[in-house]
């Protein structure tokens, strides 16, 4: 059965790659991207819904509607213009949007998934991740044991794991570290046998 899926954050690096793949997907009859501001690309498969997030207890029957939510929202200190705008994108709007999918959905799961820096082509330059990336890959060789769970990560590889585990088919609550989402993404492991992590 063909799903309905609910992303938020589709102009963002991760949220970019997530919708590219989700619209290619057969699984997928239908994506509906919840946006501050409407996206310049069509698809038939693709409905976008502005939306004020702070008002999202308005759109909470629309949730009945979906099947899977992926969130996307992220944001940094400089974009959201103080410490309280940047903690309210980036926990209060996902907490909120969990928070009314339980009630709406009762959804049998929640994927928590935790990666380290995101690495991509943002369409704004910032000069600490640019930096941190150049770090991490670096020194990439040096992020062993305990501490492979900080290597960088694509966004592309956060965006087909995000994908890979909604078509898992898990239950219960699970966090994925960064290290568990590019052995996902790249289908290895034990992931690639079917087996949990």
């Amino acid at each position: 059965m063909a799903k309905t899926a609910l992303l938020l954050g589709a102009s963002g690096l991760v949220g970019s790659h997530c919708l590219q793949l989700l619209l290619a997907n057969d699984n997928y009859q239908r994506v509906i991207t919840w946006l501050r501001r409407p996206l310049p690309r069509q698809h038939p498969k693709l409905q976008q819904q502005i939306i004020a997030f702070d008002e999202l207890p308005a759109g909470a029957a629309a949730l009945r509607e979906v099947d899977e939510i992926f969130c996307c929202l992220g944001t940094t200190i400089k974009q959201a213009g103080s410490q309280a705008a940047f903690r309210r994108v980036d926990f209060t709007y996902p907490v909120e949007i969990a928070r009314l999918a339980v009630q709406q959905l009762g959804l049998p799961s929640l994927q928590i998934l935790r990666p380290s820096l995101l690495l991509g082509q943002r369409a704004e330059f910032r000069l600490g991740e640019r930096l941190g990336s150049a770090v991490f890959g670096l020194l990439s060789f040096a992020f062993i044991g305990p501490l492979r769970r900080y290597r960088g990560i694509a966004a592309a590889d956060v965006a087909a794991a995000m994908i890979a585990i909604a078509q898992s088919g898990r239950t219960g609550v699970n966090v994925y570290e960064s290290e568990q989402l590019q052995a996902i993404a790249a289908g290895k492991g034990r992931w690639a046998n079917g087996g949990a992590w």
